[in-house]
């Protein structure tokens, strides 16, 4: 069956998870809305994995939420796939109300979910300054480096924020680099030069160009990548909200607020990692005093 894949996956991180219960530890799983339902997973808003069997993939697990769906909206069909592998809900009950039969009495382990959080007006000035420090820091030359002039930016890497939102930019940049290339080669001894004209910080190069184009194309892009960064937010915001809606997730808030606004650690140890160790060690007294030692298993996300 086309699902088989994602089963194996789901399975082998269960394996890991019961692999350190059994050796006694307490497995910690950080990341962006992990789920321990059925198994553990990635992202609830992974989208990407776009492959052209993804349609026939969600008509053998839920024809019904297939025959809602265009075959070619790609974004819905991996949305839909992703929370039935996360969480064993079919989509379709979803529409039907009757994703409460997925409650959090019915997940695999005791779970402890803490999520660090903040406020809308800091997380936004934060991510245009982390997207800011990535740009300084070569994200450019990374992007041109996986760039591809026919590539499809609707699967795989490629569909990452911070890739797709600089292909006009690249697309300019490549067409310019390969003529150059190009009449180098013709020319002869200017070959050295062609050959190291993109080693250099292709931000910087776009900047100090005489052409208004590619600098007009790179700015563009960047606030591209910081508006997409700023939806993705938004996103994981409902998405917290759904999980504790739908499946009733108790998520632990811890704000970071003050912390990120002042950029001190003090704050960060103080309000985010103290609040968050009390968290832990309360869930922890509740298991212990619930259950006996080899009662049922637990795990922190």
């Amino acid at each position: 069956m086309a699902g088989n894949y994602y089963n194996v996956v789901i399975i082998h991180k269960q394996k890991i998870i019961d692999d350190i219960l059994a050796r006694n530890h307490l497995p910690v799983i950080v990341g962006a809305l992990i789920t321990i339902s059925r198994g553990s997973g990635d992202s609830l808003f992974a989208e990407d994995d776009c492959s052209n069997n993804s349609y026939d993939m969600l008509k053998d697990i839920d024809p019904v939420a297939a025959n809602r769906i265009h075959p070619n909206n790609h974004r819905k069909i991996n949305q839909y796939i992703n929370l039935y592998n996360r969480t064993g809900v079919l989509p379709s009950n979803i529409f039907q109300g009757k994703a409460a039969e997925m409650k959090s009495n019915n997940l695999r382990y005791d779970c402890c979910f803490i999520c660090v959080d903040a406020s809308l007006r800091v997380l936004d000035r934060y991510v245009e300054q982390r997207v800011d420090c990535m740009m300084y820091e070569g994200l450019l030359n990374e992007v041109y480096n996986i760039y591809n002039l026919n590539a499809v930016y609707t699967r795989g890497l490629r569909q990452a924020i911070g890739v797709r939102e600089f292909e006009p930019l690249l697309r300019t940049c490549v067409v310019k680099d390969m003529y150059e290339r190009e009449r180098e080669l013709t020319e002869g001894p200017s070959i050295e030069k062609g050959a190291t004209l993109f080693n250099r910080n292709l931000m910087e190069l776009v900047r100090s160009s005489s052409n208004t184009e590619p600098t007009i194309l790179l700015e563009e892009a960047i606030e591209k990548v910081k508006l997409n960064t700023r939806r993705l937010v938004r996103r994981q915001k409902r998405m917290l909200s759904r999980l504790q809606t739908l499946f009733g997730w108790n998520i632990h808030y811890v704000d970071s607020t003050e912390s990120i606004s002042s950029k001190s650690e003090d704050v960060w140890t103080r309000q985010v990692v103290e609040s968050a160790v009390e968290i832990v060690k309360s869930f922890l007294m509740r298991m212990e005093a619930c259950h006996p030692p080899l009662g049922r298993q637990m795990t922190l996300g």
